[in-house]
């Protein structure tokens, strides 16, 4: 079976990525879609039924709750190259998950895919590979080798 990709660090980056876009398009749509409907009576005493957005019918509380699940998926894009990754995308699969069971009554279902999304994008993510500290030795230096002669007879002597 050929690899997936001959980058092995671009297929999680796409899973948080997409993770984002998802959830910021879903936010954007919970946002100004008309999901909400209002009475009004009219003068003469008919009720009228209008349909509103989630912004006109809650006003600026309702960016606090749409904005979280963007800011949970924002992060591991935003710092994808901190070493502390994958400690950063399973955070916000928690996170992200957590939002979905807390408002799976409301609007927390539509963001499952998201969640899913950077699930399979903190099981993907790979530790980072850190190099030795420089300064230490495990194994003992060689005494150091005399100079080479030179050509005027002030160098080492055989």
């Amino acid at each position: 079976m050929a690899p997936v990709s001959d980058r092995p660090g671009i297929i999680p980056w796409r899973y948080s990525s997409l993770s984002f876009a998802y959830t910021l398009c879903a936010s954007i749509v919970f946002l100004f879609a008309p999901l909400g409907t209002k009475e009004s009576s009219g003068s003469n005493q008919a009720t009228r039924v209008q349909h509103v957005s989630l912004w006109q019918l809650n006003g600026w509380r309702i960016l606090v709750v749409l904005g979280l699940p963007v800011l949970f998926a924002a992060i591991p894009v935003i710092m994808r190259r901190s070493p502390h990754l994958r400690t950063l995308t399973a955070a916000s699969a928690v996170l992200l998950t957590t939002f979905v069971f807390l408002g799976i009554l409301s609007i927390g279902i539509y963001y499952l895919p998201s969640a899913g999304l950077m699930i399979a994008a903190a099981f993907r993510e790979r530790p980072v590979k850190r190099e030795r500290a420089t300064g230490y030795r495990t194994e003992q230096a060689s005494p150091p080798s005399p100079p080479p002669p030179s050509l005027n007879g002030h160098g080492a002597q055989t």
